[in-house]
């Protein structure tokens, strides 16, 4: 196995560690919180080491970066220059600049660059991706993706940034092309700065669109994908607790009446059955085997500049719709 270098020990960091110490591929942590980086060390039997120290040791074959949005691209960037593969959590950047910066610059320096957009390991998506590569739905009609919580709020990044990235990169990756429209709006109510809720439409030309609602003060947590094509809809409920339950085939059609109106044809739920797996361990395994192999991730920084894109435009909209806002008063 490879020997990773953990960067950041925080709440997500913990599981990055657990998973790469059962890969047998943890070579050391760093953090500059000091105890969450001892009580880490001493769980997992880790040394420490400093971040320059990392960069320069000559059997640390990548590093995972786990931390703040705003220190990725800096971190990512003396990564692949000291001649290592990165992981870097998502968002890749909050910056579109910067992330075709650090796409190019992997690509310069032929390292691995993958982003962590934890979807794509899931094996529902998987299954998902593999029934529309059959034609399962037919033609693709609309698309939406709720990822709802109460908290964990965050000051670095607004909501757009830290949850949207994995739904925007679900759609894009299904459509398989960039929209030709990007729309959005968002509120900050909690501090009046930073959006807590925003909604992105987006358009795919005249026959496809698709939405993703994010927010972290919603009064309860709701993680659902809707794909709705003309032979039938899948919903991928990530919040259903029963696991055999998660995806669910509506063959719903539609119809015209003689009168012109279009009616539904409903049909009875059928539940898609798809073999367990964490998705956390599948896309750091992917990583190791990416660097074992030489091959490009499945999130690679082009994936991910594409959703940074994205990300950037529905930024940009929110900003001009504040900015052009009339006061009802």
């Amino acid at each position: 196995m490879s020997n990773i270098a953990l960067i950041g020990c925080g709440s997500w960091g913990k599981n990055i560690a657990r998973v790469l110490k059962s890969l047998d591929s943890l070579y050391s942590i760093t953090d500059t919180d000091q105890l969450a980086t001892q009580n880490l060390s001493y769980k997992y039997n880790v040394c420490v080491k400093d971040f320059k120290d990392v960069l320069s040791d000559p059997l640390v074959d990548g590093v995972v970066i786990a931390t703040s949005a705003t220190t990725h691209f800096e971190l990512a960037c003396k990564v692949i220059n000291s001649g290592k593969h990165v992981f870097v959590e998502k968002p890749m950047t909050i910056c579109e600049n910067d992330a075709e910066k650090l796409n190019n610059l992997a690509n310069k320096k032929k390292r691995i660059l993958m982003i962590g957009h934890l979807m794509h390991y899931h094996p529902i998506y998987r299954k998902i991706k593999a029934l529309i590569s059959t034609d399962y739905l037919g033609q693709l009609k609309y698309l939406y993706s709720n990822r709802l919580s109460l908290g964990r709020i965050r000051s670095e990044e607004n909501v757009l940034w830290s949850l949207a990235p994995h739904d925007v990169s679900m759609i894009l990756d299904l459509v398989n092309e960039f929209p030709t429209s990007v729309e959005a709006t968002g509120v900050g109510f909690l501090s009046g700065e930073n959006l807590d809720s925003a909604i992105i439409n987006l358009g795919f030309g005249e026959v496809l669109g698709a939405h993703v609602h994010v927010s972290w003060a919603n009064p309860f947590k709701e993680q659902r994908l809707v794909i709705v094509g003309d032979k039938g809809m899948l919903v991928f409920d990530d919040c259903e607790s029963s696991w055999q339950k998660k995806l669910v085939f509506y063959e719903h059609k539609y119809h015209v009446e003689k009168n012109g109106i279009p009616m539904f044809n409903k049909a009875s739920p059928v539940f898609i059955e798809v073999k367990r797996e964490e998705p956390l361990y599948a896309e750091i395994k992917h990583f190791i085997d990416c660097i074992k192999d030489n091959v490009e991730p499945i999130s690679n920084g082009e994936e991910a500049f594409s959703v940074v894109k994205v990300l950037a435009l529905a930024d940009k909209s929110i900003s001009k719709a504040r900015h052009y806002s009339v006061d009802a008063t």
